[in-house]
Parts: C-alpha cells; structure tokens; sequence
C-alpha cells in the first residue's frame, strides 16, 4: 500500500520544462544580437571609412548620406544593447522562478517521503509486538 503511494505521487515537469525552453529561446535571442550588435560595429567601421575618402573628393556629396547611416547604426547599436539587458533580466526572472519551484517541489517530495517513512516505522512497530506475543 505505501509502495503504491510512492509511485502515485504527483510531480509534473511542465512548468520546468517551459521555463527551460523560455529561457533556451531568450539564449538563442541573445546570441543572434550579439551577431547583429558584430555586424552593425562593422559596418560602422566601413561607413566611417568610406566617409574619410570621400572628404575632398567628388564624392562629397555622400558624407550627408554616409553620416546618417551612421546615426541609424548607432541608434540600432543602442536598441540591441537595451534589448540585451532586457534579455538578461528575463533569464534571470525565469531562472529565479524554476529556482523557486524546484524547491517547492523538493518540499513537497520531502514531506511525501517523511510522511511514507513514519508509516514504515508505525507498520514495523507493529509487526514486532505481533511476533512477540
């Protein structure tokens, strides 16, 4: 009867499971920025290169241009770095959670078993005064 407990207690991986797949596509979302916050870096570099070259030449006429995709690349770069920390602090959020409901659930496991355990024990006591008899 308390094996049959044992096997009926009721732990259910979902909520770990989906707050390991948030956290899994909020990793996977800050990978791809820092490959984008990369690639926007370098291009920065190209555009104030091309932007040197072209100071006193006929291509003058580009540095209005060339400058204001530059100021599009920094405000890119600054959304990418305040998305970053957005991610950060949602992994942490998420993590502190399964954190938390690990450990209610290691409560719950404990008591179960303190529980199944004091039966044993009661069930054991008596046996023994029965074969004393």
């Amino acid at each position: 009867m308390q094996e049959d407990e044992a096997f009926t207690l009721e732990i259910t991986p979902s909520t770990s499971t989906l707050g390991f797949e948030a956290i899994r596509s909020f990793r996977h979302l800050d990978d791809t920025l820092l490959s984008a916050r990369a690639i926007c870096h370098n291009n920065q570099s190209i555009i104030q290169q091309l932007a040197t070259l072209a100071e006193g030449t006929h291509y003058d006429k580009m540095t209005p241009l060339l400058n204001q995709q530059l100021d599009e690349l920094r405000g890119y770069l600054q959304g990418i770095a305040n998305l970053q920390g957005r991610i950060e602090n949602s992994i942490a959020l998420l993590m502190h959670g399964l954190d938390l409901k690990n450990g209610q659930t290691a409560s719950a496991l404990n008591e179960h078993l303190l529980h199944l355990t004091g039966n044993t024990v009661d069930d054991s006591m008596t046996v023994k005064i029965i074969t004393v008899r």
